[in-house]
């Protein structure tokens, strides 16, 4: 499984389909239930913050609507609101101010570079904020900070906490530190700490919380409470299977506490934390951070699925993350009409317009299955996830488990390629040519590593690893070469076809061959990020990297940015459908883009004019049932490709047209002509005279 977590987000298909035209990178409507980091209120305004931005609900939770303006970073770490100001922290180190409900942002600046900003707290005109460089106060809503981390042994600030006129601030432990000084109270506003042994050696404190007679702590693994103001401590988590997980939210509700644990669910004390029941259902995302009280209602962040909402003390929980675009993407696929996004946390939603509308459709798939990878064949979906393949004829409404012999389940490329399907695994290549009724492992030397992307090239199909390369077969996937001869790194993520041409992504660089594997050229030139995916139409070739999306420009040499209005630079997946790009985001959904914007006619960059005409050896040959044949053109011509019998007679005519100077390529299907030896002959002839006429004949054998 070596690379596999990070090889496996970069599982992307091209398909096509249609959707309305754009001015730039436009953030889809979706889909939702992505990563969740905190809530705040002010008056009826109801905020969360998210890895795609912060979003707005007027209704209590019911559904939101994105306010992001001015902010320059989407993935935000933690909110609170002081003095009626909403304040956010972000994770490329900037902290933003919002003065009017989250309609518009700016910047805030703390006296310190790449601030790391964790958590925030508010006492009455007093502001806190720790970050990993300690804490900062301020006194006038932002506007301007200063250090008050004297006495902190530890800086890595995760939680604060006001109670009375004591600050309580839980940190990790500094290089150096002990694990017991992780709690720290300042009685001084800040200006002084003295840490507190809470009596248990312990990573950190990420959460603190004060009912009407105590304090609480989370930890990994333990529930703390103090009586006392934190003078000592005891653990208060009978009841909770908490293990090894981290206790990341607890809040108090009248007379009840709630407890949020990530990888543990939501558990709820009526005794002030003498004991806990757990609350959330296994049909939730066990992996929950946040807990708030709005009103008279609970809500839960979680990190795979968004919100959830409760009015009944936490027994019957409903997700409402409709109108937050925060899913973390990991495949796009396209049937038809309708783009499906996919993700490792288990988000797999379908968009019929463009994705000005997403539904989820996950419902029937098992709980908290991830996907990893996703393909269509024209009329089924298929899904490659943690626990193996699942396929569905109705667009999700329904699913059907299709793994018997599939003895690695977690899959992270599928191939639906004719009448056979492979199944890409951590642990080697997997065949079925019965619709995934049955399926038997590739025996081969190079097919026993993770198998992390599949292409294919007429009937000639091409797999890349994890670290073996780029593999090839030549017969339905049966027996597979290597061939990456000219390849500098051979853990491929991603590939792409453009006619003939055949591009692989892989950690760092994108590589290009003309002649089916045979041997490669690095063409990455201007591309920089790494965990490259690829995807190609309307011969456009585009990739998408830490650092956004790229172009492959005009002059064919040379990548070029197109970042434009993509506020979250890491591309996870790309699919051109139609007349637009989508590019699937890290904690962002779905963004989109008009290739009029962004192509420069890649395809005949790729290939400049030949200075002479040639018809090259089809591929594969011999050939069941279909091969390619390319040939080249020094000028506008009109161009006859017949194929012949060994007695003369023509039995197919493959072109008959004016063509265009430049490559060409047409496949010839014999699925209804007998095995035997058959004969293909080009003849053209310039349109203008000046590049002369040409014909030739080559000879190929078909054998079924």
């Amino acid at each position: 499984m070596k690379n596999i977590l990070r090889l496996m987000v970069l599982v992307a298909a091209v398909f096509i389909c249609t959707s309305p035209s754009v001015a730039q990178w436009v953030q889809t409507n979706g889909p939702s239930g992505g990563p969740v980091r905190g809530f705040a209120e002010n008056g009826s305004a109801l905020f969360v913050a998210t890895s795609g931005g912060v979003f707005l609900s007027s209704n209590g939770g019911a559904n939101w609507s994105a306010v992001n303006s001015g902010l320059a970073e989407l993935s935000i770490t933690c909110i609170a609101v002081s003095e009626s100001q909403l304040f956010v922290g972000a994770a490329n180190n900037s902290i933003f101010r919002s003065t009017d409900d989250g309609a518009t942002w700016s910047a805030v600046n703390l006296p310190v570079s790449n601030p790391e900003a964790n958590c925030f707290c508010a006492d009455n005109t007093d502001l806190y904020a720790g970050t990993r460089h300690g804490i900062f106060r301020s006194t006038d809503n932002g506007a301007s900070w200063t250090a008050v981390d004297s006495g902190l042994t530890s800086l890595d600030v995760r939680s604060l906490g006001v109670n009375g006129s004591s600050v309580f601030a839980g940190t990790l432990p500094w290089p150096g530190g002990t694990l017991q000084n992780v709690l720290f109270v300042s009685t001084d506003k800040g200006t002084s700490w003295t840490p507190i042994n809470i009596g248990l050696t312990i990573p950190g404190v990420f959460c603190i919380t004060f009912s009407s007679s105590s304090i609480f702590a989370g930890t990994i693994g333990y529930v703390l409470r103090s009586t006392n103001n934190g003078l000592s401590w005891s653990e208060a988590d009978s009841g909770m299977s908490i293990g090894g997980y981290t206790v990341e939210s607890i809040i108090a509700k009248g007379t009840e506490i709630f407890a949020a644990i990530d990888g543990g669910g939501i558990y709820r004390s009526t005794n002030n934390g003498a004991s806990w029941t757990k609350v959330s259902s296994d049909a939730m995302d066990p992996n929950v951070h946040r807990v708030f009280v709005s009103g008279s209602n609970l809500l839960a962040g979680t990190e795979n699925r968004g919100v959830f909402l409760s009015t009944d003390e936490g027994a019957t929980w409903t997700n409402t993350s409709s109108g937050m675009a925060n899913a973390f993407i990991s495949c796009l696929v396209s049937s038809g009409t309708s783009l499906f996004a996919g993700g490792f946390g288990g988000t797999l939603s379908v968009s019929s317009d463009g994705g000005t509308h997403w539904a989820c459709i996950n419902s029937n798939l098992p709980t908290r299955t991830g996907i990893l990878s996703l393909a269509t064949d024209g009329t089924s979906l298929l899904v490659g996830s943690w626990q193996g393949i699942f396929v569905s004829s109705d667009n999700g409404t329904s699913w059907n488990a299709i793994d018997t012999g599939l003895t690695n389940k977690v899959v992270i490329s599928i191939l639906a390629s004719d009448s056979v399907l492979l199944a890409g695994t951590t642990g080697g290549l997997f065949r079925s040519s019965n619709y995934g009724r049955s399926w038997a492992p590739v025996n081969s030397e190079y097919t026993k590593s993770s198998l992390t992307a599949f292409a294919t090239i007429g009937s000639v199909i091409f797999a890349g690893t994890d670290s073996d390369g780029v593999l090839r077969s030549v017969d339905a996937g049966m027996n597979w070469t290597q061939v990456d001869s000219g390849i500098t790194r051979l853990d491929i993520y991603s590939f792409a076809v453009i006619g003939s041409y055949l591009f692989a992504g892989t950690y760092n660089q994108i590589f290009r061959s003309t002649d089916f594997g045979a041997s490669w050229t690095n063409t990455s030139s201007g591309l920089t990020g790494s965990a490259i995916s690829l995807a190609a139409g309307n011969d456009a070739l585009v990739a998408g990297t830490s650092d956004g999306v790229f172009v492959f420009s005009d002059s064919g040499i040379i990548w070029s940015a197109i970042n434009t209005g993509l506020i979250d630079s890491q591309v996870l997946a790309l699919s051109v459908c139609g007349n637009n790009v989508f590019a699937g985001a890290g904690g962002a959904g779905v963004w989109r883009r008009p290739l009029s914007e962004i192509i420069v006619n890649v395809h005949p960059s790729l290939e400049k004019i030949p200075i002479a005409y040639q018809l090259d050896q089809s591929y594969p040959n011999p050939f069941n049932p279909t091969t390619t044949i390319n040939y080249k053109l020094p000028a506008n011509a009109f161009v006859t490709l017949k194929v012949y019998d060994v007695l003369g007679r023509a039995v197919q005519t493959l072109v008959g047209e004016r063509q265009t100077a430049g490559n060409h390529s047409v496949t010839f299907n014999a699925s209804n002509l007998p095995s035997g030896v058959y004969f293909y002959r080009l003849s053209a002839g310039s349109l203008t005279g000046q590049a002369g006429t040409f014909s030739e004949t080559k000879k190929l054998l078909l054998m079924k």
